[in-house]
């Protein structure tokens, strides 16, 4: 018999970086989840950078997130971005 950790694996905030750990460098988001953080909606995001690594970035940049989820409900995962700061925000294109 299955075990509920085998269909959904629970998130580790341990094993995820921010989105200084892939800032100015071209990935490929293949997957998003959309949670409620200690300060408000975050989003974690599965990405794939240049190197080929897959790294777990986690985020609550308010410009970033309804992008984030229009991406996700209008079904367009995988995707690319490439996200850097602009003044004091974070900004995607």
């Amino acid at each position: 018999m299955a075990r509920l950790t085998d269909v959904y694996k629970p998130f580790s905030f341990a094993q995820s970086q921010g989105l200084d750990a892939i800032e100015n460098q071209e990935v490929v988001i293949t997957d998003v989840r959309f949670t409620n953080g200690r300060f408000g909606p975050i989003a974690i995001m599965t990405v794939t950078t240049g190197d080929g690594q897959t790294k777990t970035i986690v985020t609550g940049a308010t410009v970033v997130l309804p992008a984030l989820r229009q991406a996700k409900e209008q079904g367009l995962l995988p995707i690319n971005a490439r996200f850097y700061r602009k003044d004091r925000y974070w900004v995607y294109e």
